[in-house]
């Protein structure tokens, strides 16, 4: 005896209910309003600004007594290069170049627009030690060398280099400025730098070249 009709329907309507119920539950999409949607997209677009803000309040500011001693890095690079490498310098990547993140106080010997010479207190000569870079900083020195911030933090290597970015600006428009203001031959200065990338194929690095995260004048 064949079923009515109308109750060969009632399968299809159970399953129609339940699929209905789980679009309620589930939606596949959402209506959102432009404008929550603009404010969504710009509240998780990345801001190397702010980010490089923090990094240095947050970060870089409290790294500064964790710098080597540039006077010891120095002697120990003259002995043995390679073990001076080992102990105080940090490594990019696989067999990349290195950095170094070094703190000390040296005597002002040149003062020019792009670059400061130091030599170092307690020399018996007036050698130049350290050389400050101080204008038209380029590249990803300071998160190199105090590796606080991991390029495979980001998704984009663009993100990195863009942070780096803006670090760097935060050096020549906020610190050099004012040590400039005092500096002048014969000047001491208390020291914080960050090495440029270096090469165990380049010649031993004194003077070396820093940017420097950190200046003060005696």
């Amino acid at each position: 005896m064949n079923r009515p009709v109308s109750s060969r329907w009632i399968p299809w309507f159970v399953v129609c209910c339940i699929i209905g119920g789980l679009l309620v539950v589930f939606p596949p999409f959402r209506m959102v309003s432009l404008d929550l949607a603009r404010e969504n997209a710009q509240a998780q677009a990345f801001n190397p600004h702010r980010f490089a803000v923090e990094f240095w309040h947050k970060q870089l500011i409290k790294s500064f007594d964790n710098a080597f001693e540039a006077e010891k890095v120095f002697d120990a690079m003259r002995r043995d290069r390679k073990a001076a490498k080992e102990q105080y310098a940090r490594v990019v990547g696989l067999g990349g170049p290195h950095h170094y993140f070094l703190k000390g106080a040296g005597k002002v010997i040149t003062v020019g627009k792009r670059e400061v010479e130091l030599s170092l207190v307690g020399n018996d000569v007036d050698g130049v030690d350290v050389v400050l870079v101080i204008s038209m900083i380029f590249g990803n020195e300071v998160l190199n060398a105090t590796g606080l911030v991991s390029r495979s933090q980001f998704p984009r290597t663009n993100d990195f280099n863009a942070i780096s970015a803006e670090v760097n600006k935060i050096v020549e428009t906020e610190i050099v400025p004012g040590f400039l203001e005092k500096a002048e031959v014969g000047s001491i200065v208390y020291f914080v730098g960050c090495s440029l990338k270096i090469s165990d194929d380049d010649p031993i690095p004194i003077p070396m070249r820093l940017v420097p995260v950190k200046l003060e004048v005696e």
